[in-house]
């Protein structure tokens, strides 16, 4: 049994082929960069059969593949296809679209132990994001509105300027794991425990696309006593627009089911960012309390 299931929702099409090319950036990346014991699970919400048999054809033979088979072809339906293969004591859930960090799922396993430990309730916690860099230029011309990193040389300036990052090998490294802001909101990427997973219930297959679904779940996950959290040292990579951006519903869909689901003055804080200002002001780390976190040793605590 291995301790972290590393889970990546997919979707292509025949028409839209070329996010297959992306997810095996992202597993390629996992397997160069990441340490300890996982395994990748790739879960398929519904390609068609050219576009699966493309990616099953190029897939490492590590890599377990799984077909969504729920009666919703939502992005949620995939995503709670994912919650019922949940088994490790782990979790972590990735984008098609991604190149992770060097030190990634260490550092961010470690800050949820921490975690979990202190606060005594399921935690999840989410990664800092930078814009993805890509090399090969006929994807850099498709897809060059979705980022502002499209150089090494750029990469390595905008890395300086967030907390000197360090660039190894054309790599973000992580730097050693730290504390964690309680400033974690909408559940886009996130590392938690299967305590999470069997607290916090489903994700709302009336929701669909990338508009509003990870607000509710980030929002359900702390009404339900849960700690949404924010790394602070572990970085992804994000493209965006690849994951879920082909073939899925947006705009006034997700939103009018946020609003029907939450009420109004819940979307217009949500708008404002009022929203988890208000639910995290109780929950402020102290100053005292951020010292006795870095100063807390996580191997205590595997």
């Amino acid at each position: 049994m291995v301790e972290t299931q590393i889970f990546i929702l997919h979707w292509s099409s025949t028409t839209h082929i070329y996010p297959n090319q992306f997810t095996l950036e992202a597993i390629r990346s996992i397997q160069e960069l990441t340490d300890g014991s996982y395994e990748i699970v790739v879960v398929d919400n519904y390609s068609d059969d050219e576009a699966v048999n493309d990616l099953m054809a190029k897939l490492p033979s590590d890599v377990v593949f799984v077909k969504n088979d729920r009666a919703s072809r939502s992005v949620n339906s995939g995503r709670n296809k994912i919650w019922s293969l949940v088994d490790a004591d782990y979790f972590t859930v990735l984008h098609t679209d991604v190149r992770v960090s060097k030190g990634w799922l260490r550092n961010m396993l470690a800050e949820l132990k921490m975690a979990e430990e202190k606060y005594q309730k399921p935690c999840v916690i989410s990664p800092l994001y930078l814009p993805y860099f890509i090399s090969n230029q006929s994807l850099y011309d498709r897809f060059s509105s979705h980022f502002t990193v499209d150089t090494h040389k750029k990469l390595e300036a905008y890395c300086k300027s967030c907390r000197n990052l360090s660039i190894e090998n054309g790599h973000v490294s992580c730097g050693s794991y730290g504390f964690y802001t309680a400033d974690g909101h909408q559940l886009m990427m996130f590392v938690a425990s299967k305590w999470f997973r069997d607290t916090v219930g489903e994700w709302d297959e009336l929701y669909d696309g990338a508009n509003y679904d990870d607000s509710d779940m980030g929002l359900t996950a702390i009404l339900k006593g849960c700690k949404n959290l924010q790394s602070q040292t572990v970085y992804i990579q994000h493209l965006q627009g690849i994951s879920v951006g082909f073939g899925h519903l947006y705009g006034g869909t997700n939103q009018r089911r946020f609003i029907e689901k939450w009420g109004k003055e819940t979307f217009d804080k949500l708008r404002g960012g009022q929203l988890w200002i208000d639910l995290h002001k109780d929950e402020n780390t102290s100053r005292k309390e951020e010292e006795a976190l870095r100063n807390l040793d996580a191997s205590e605590l595997f």
